[in-house]
């Protein structure tokens, strides 16, 4: 089964690296892709410059629709949720600051529709991506 490297490189508001700890993935269900993929924790140590990498099953490939959990767990044990990502089939590393804003993006609706019925549309929602295709 194919996999992908995703790296990181994690630090605080000031600046500084989070120096060790751990990020946990956790993929939210099961999947299909060439068999049952099992929702297991998949954890990667945190380096003390902040910096790390782990091989994710890329859930894109898969046929449910699921995605990963990012939780980081800090030396101190506080733990902070990155939200969900969704990870891509690649040869080469992927950063996970990339797949971040995909996965907040993945859970919008979208719709595709001309300017005129954009500009026809009585309340546009903020849970809907737009995208407007050229008349021609």
């Amino acid at each position: 089964m194919p996999t992908s490297t995703v790296t990181f490189a994690l630090k605080l508001p000031s600046g500084s690296p989070v120096a060790g700890g751990r990020a946990a993935f956790s993929l939210s269900g099961f999947d299909l892709d060439s068999g049952i993929i099992i929702p297991v924790v998949v954890e990667a140590e945190i380096a003390t410059d902040g910096t790390g990498s782990v091989e994710l099953w890329p859930n894109i490939s898969g046929l449910k629709n699921t995605s990963y959990k990012v939780t980081i767990t800090l030396p101190n044990s506080q733990k902070l949720e990155l939200g969900n990502i969704f990870v891509p089939q690649s040869d080469t590393p992927v950063a996970l600051h990339m797949l971040v804003p995909a996965g907040a993006l993945a859970e919008l609706s979208t719709m595709v529709l001309t300017q005129a019925e954009y500009d026809a549309l009585e309340a546009p929602s903020g849970q809907t991506i737009y995208l407007i295709r050229a008349e021609v």
